[in-house]
């Protein structure tokens, strides 16, 4: 006995293609507003801290308070959602490298900017190596607390659109990959545990303030 089977329509299952990092540069940049003063030196804010810490609430402080860039992963997974593009280890990648971008992008462009990826001791060497040669003021700052409070926080966040929300999972992969770092190798080091919102933007203001006057690190 023959049975006949019915062919499945034919689908474009292809994914969509990537873009460059150099691409996604260009298109976020667009938006950013240049320097009132040209020839002026960049200041350059990199925020360290594992999820929950406050990374992304300091840094929309900063931009706000002193008028930074914000250069952030999510601005980036966005863009990629928009074209359909999901989590995969080319889309990570591809973010880095977008970050890394970005950040020289801004100080080539003599523009003062943060950023708040979790900026391990690793990541802030590459990021001082690619800009070997240029004109800039770098302000390191590490947001502390328990794990915990770090777990806590995570669990409560509420789910924001073109916000990665996180899971505490990740944050206790990203411990355990991460854990042994140095806090004395930042220039700040804020308990955001201790330490209100507000209270955090003044440590880190003073900072970048004192960055910003040529006086000395802490």
């Amino acid at each position: 006995m023959y049975f006949l089977l019915k062919s499945r329509p034919v689908t474009d299952e292809r994914l969509p293609m990537l873009p460059t990092p150099e691409e996604l540069t260009e298109e976020i940049s667009r938006s950013w507003r240049t320097p009132e003063r040209k020839g002026q030196t960049p200041v350059l804010v990199l925020l360290a801290g594992f999820q929950g810490s406050g990374k992304t609430t300091l840094a929309q402080r900063i931009v706000d308070y002193l008028g930074f860039t914000l250069i952030s992963p999510d601005i980036i997974r966005q863009k990629l959602f928009d074209r359909n593009i999901h989590h995969s280890k080319e889309f990570t990648n591809l973010v880095d490298e977008t970050r890394d971008s970005l950040i020289k992008r801004a100080v080539l462009a003599g523009i003062s900017a943060v950023c708040d990826t979790n900026m391990v001791p690793g990541r802030v060497i590459k990021i001082i190596s690619d800009l070997k040669g240029q004109k800039y003021k770098l302000v390191t700052i590490f947001l502390d607390a328990p794990r915990q409070v770090l777990a806590k926080r995570i669990e409560e966040r509420p789910q924001t659109a073109g916000v990665y929300r996180g899971t505490t999972g990740e944050l206790e992969k990203s411990i355990t990959t991460h854990g042994d770092i140095t806090k004395e190798d930042y220039d700040v080091v804020i308990n955001t545990e201790e330490n209100s919102p507000g209270q955090a933007l003044s440590c880190a203001a003073r900072a970048i303030m004192r960055a910003i006057i040529g006086l000395d690190k802490k």
